[in-house]
């Protein structure tokens, strides 16, 4: 089985490398593939990103690190994943999230699995992390590497 995780203009957090690494335990591979979005000014560039995420998983055969700049679904389609993981924080955020399950299960056949974060990084989010950096904080202890 094949699995997508995609990322975001946001840093990579321990959080998500939680679910990473729980990911890994289910699969045969994992994309872990960082989006572009065009329309915003990234706080952290695509290189840092790319290589943050592949320093945490550095000796790891089944994770491939990557980029995308489509949506996420034709990405998806296109490296012939079977599932797409969302990290979620709440059972809210997989409401949110059901639609776009729906309808990529609907027009490209791909599975959405959601999983959480241990419960102690369940508050480490991306948007926390661009905050804090903002704010000039220590942002280390909340990145993989």
């Amino acid at each position: 089985m094949t699995l997508l995780f995609p990322g975001s203009f946001d840093p990579f957090t321990i959080a998500h490398k939680d679910i990473a690494e729980r990911a890994l335990n289910i699969c045969d591979k994992l994309i872990i593939a960082v989006g572009i979005n065009t329309a915003k000014t990234p706080t952290f560039d695509l290189q840092y990103r790319l290589d943050m995420i592949n320093r945490a998983f550095i000796g790891e055969q089944k994770a491939v690190v990557c980029s995308y700049n489509i949506l996420t679904a034709d990405f998806a389609y296109e490296q012939g994943v079977d599932a797409i993981i969302r990290g979620i924080r709440s059972p809210q955020d997989a409401e949110y999230e059901k639609p776009i399950a729906e309808f990529n299960r609907a027009n490209y056949g791909i599975e959405t699995l959601f999983m959480y974060s241990r419960p102690e990084l369940e508050y480490i989010s991306s948007s926390l992390v661009r905050e804090l950096y903002k704010l000039d904080k220590d942002i280390k202890p909340y990145l993989p590497a």
